[in-house]
């Protein structure tokens, strides 16, 4: 499109999408740079570990399986996701934050099966 523009001698034109083309790239590559986020939920008999993984970069969390506390905060808009938080001893993290509303109601739905034995299980409308 752009070189019909050049050759039809509409040369202003050609920055601007050169420019677009720019934008769109960038675009693409964060959303797929985005999608390398991963989280990973264990259960086992005393502690819950939670693996934080994005590119090169990884984290570990582990939580006394009988302290910890799941936490679901109701979202403030019907558009918006619930967030959900695991709390132990103070200490408080949020489980896939980078998830959209459908997948977060499916975790949930997940957690809520696992906790029913193990987890302390709360809901809540305002953060604390």
């Amino acid at each position: 499109m752009a070189v019909g523009f050049y050759l039809a001698r509409a040369k202003v034109i050609l920055p601007f999408s050169i420019l677009e083309v720019t934008a769109l790239f960038a675009g693409i590559y964060y959303c797929a740079w985005q999608r390398q986020r991963k989280e990973l939920i264990t259960f086992q008999e005393h502690q819950v570990t939670i693996q934080k993984a994005f590119t090169n970069h990884q984290s570990t969390h582990h939580y006394h399986r009988l302290w910890c506390q799941l936490i679901i905060r109701k979202a403030t808009h019907p558009w918006k996701a619930p967030s959900i938080h695991i709390r132990s001893h103070g200490k408080e993290m949020e489980l896939g934050s980078f998830l959209n509303r459908q997948d977060k109601l499916i975790l949930i739905d997940h957690l809520e099966k696992v906790s029913v034995k193990s987890l302390a299980y709360q809901t809540s409308n305002h953060p604390g």
